[in-house]
C-alpha cells in the first residue's frame, strides 16, 4: 500500500511540476506576446492614430438613411472609439496628453458640428461620451506604460 501511495504522490508532483511550468511559458508567451504590440504601438503611433482618425472620420460622416444595426449602443461606440484613438499617442507620447486630448476633443467638436450636413444628427451626448473615452483611454494608457514600460523597459513601474 506504501508503495502504491508513493508511487500516486510521484505522479502527482510530476504533473504538478509539469502545469506549473506550462502556465509560466504561458505568461511568459503572453508577456512578450504584449511587449511585441506595446513596441509597435510606441513606434507606430502616428500612422496608428492617422488610421483610426480616418475610420472615425469615415464612420461619422458617411451619409447613413438609417443607424446601422449593431450591438451595444451609440454612446458606447463614440466611448470606445475615442479610447481607441487617444491609446497610442498617450502611450507614446505621455509628456504631450494634454495637447493630445485637447487636439482630438477638437476634432470629435469638429465631427459633430459636420454630422447634420451629411444627414447625421450631431449630439452633445455623443461628444460627452467621446471626451470620456479620450480620458479613459489615456489613463488606460498610462496605466499600460506604467505596468509594462516604454522601450527600454525603465519607465515600468510596478
Amino acid at each position: 500500500m506504501d508503495a502504491d501511495y508513493e508511487l500516486t504522490g510521484m505522479y502527482s508532483q510530476r504533473i504538478s511540476s509539469a502545469l506549473c511550468s506550462f502556465l509560466l511559458t504561458q505568461q511568459q508567451q503572453t508577456e512578450n506576446f504584449m511587449k511585441a504590440l506595446l513596441h509597435v504601438v510606441e513606434t507606430q503611433w502616428l500612422l496608428l492614430t492617422v488610421v483610426i482618425i480616418i475610420l472615425i472620420s469615415v464612420m461619422s460622416l458617411y451619409p447613413l438613411e438609417s443607424l446601422p444595426l449593431v450591438p451595444g449602443s451609440d454612446k458606447t461606440h463614440h466611448f470606445i472609439a475615442y479610447a481607441t484613438l487617444v491609446f497610442p499617442a498617450a502611450y507614446a507620447k505621455p509628456k504631450l496628453w494634454p495637447v493630445i486630448v485637447i487636439g482630438l476633443f477638437g476634432y470629435s467638436g469638429l465631427i459633430e458640428l459636420l454630422q447634420p450636413y451629411v444627414n447625421r444628427y450631431g449630439e452633445w451626448l455623443d461628444l460627452t461620451a467621446n471626451a470620456i473615452g479620450l480620458m479613459v483611454g489615456m489613463v488606460l494608457a498610462f496605466i499600460v506604460k506604467a505596468v509594462f514600460g516604454g522601450r527600454s523597459g525603465d519607465e515600468k513601474l510596478l
